[in-house]
């Protein structure tokens, strides 16, 4: 009877579902591009006074990006700033972005299309991100962080692939225009770099 009982056992833990799916894995190599700001000084000898950069994917454009329906589909969700793995600004100086403070540190960034058609910078801490393994894909997925609503324009000229600026003002230097472009489309703020007065 105990026979049976052990073979009647194994027969309906062979016939039940897996309880841990197969975990697959899918990897390879990525072009990342680079926005970036070094401050220094020279007069007595070479030295750092803070650095702003973001790295990111830069992604093709296509028509069919264009459609109002894919514009439509969009609203009301978050969604990857590049492509690949996650785009990150990584700031050893506190900023503020569009008026918003943002301190010292590392940061996933994704964009956000409102329900009425503006679009915000989404600056994320990492860590909470990490814990839960979301990847750069699944940005919808990402909750809080800090919104900085951006200006949208739309220029003449397309530009093929995704790309990000960080350029000074010729006379303040602290100041940095934050440009986004991508097809006709333009994304822009202004940033203040707190920088410290040595290291």
């Amino acid at each position: 009877m105990m026979k049976t009982t052990v073979v009647a056992g194994a027969l309906l833990l062979a016939l039940s579902p897996s309880v841990t799916a197969q975990i697959k894995v899918f990897s390879g190599v990525e072009d990342r591009k680079s926005a970036s700001a070094l401050y220094y000084t020279q007069e007595n000898g070479f030295q750092t006074h803070g650095s702003v950069s973001i790295t990111y994917g830069a992604p093709a454009w296509k028509k069919d990006y264009e459609s109002e329906d894919m514009v439509n589909s969009l609203a009301g969700q978050r969604w990857r700033f590049g492509s690949g793995s996650w785009t990150t600004l990584d700031t050893s100086c506190d900023l503020e972005i569009g008026g918003v403070k943002v301190v010292a540190g590392s940061y996933y960034l994704v964009l956000e299309l409102t329900k009425e058609k503006s679009i915000n910078l989404i600056v994320l801490e990492q860590k909470p991100v990490r814990d839960k393994h979301i990847y750069a894909a699944m940005a919808n997925m990402t909750k809080g962080g800090l919104s900085i609503p951006l200006q949208w324009t739309k220029d003449n000229d397309k530009v093929g692939n995704l790309e990000i600026t960080l350029t000074p003002d010729s006379d303040k230097a602290e100041q940095l225009a934050f440009a986004v472009r991508w097809g006709n489309h333009k994304l822009t703020t202004d940033v203040h770099v707190e920088v410290a007065e040595g290291s």
